[in-house]
């Protein structure tokens, strides 16, 4: 019962947001973690350079 409630919400903020942002954000915290640092190192390391 505690994983439904998140696959529920995750469904409907992963259609909101599936611009390919950060699609695991609603899905993982975790996960998103992982992806935003990946996502930011080369953005930011590209910026400044």
């Amino acid at each position: 019962m505690v994983a439904d409630p998140p696959i529920v919400r995750a469904a409907p903020l992963r259609s909101a947001h599936g611009v390919g942002e950060r699609p695991i954000s609603p899905r993982e915290p975790s996960s998103y973690d992982e992806a935003d640092s990946s996502n930011l190192d080369p953005v930011k390391v590209s910026v400044p350079v």
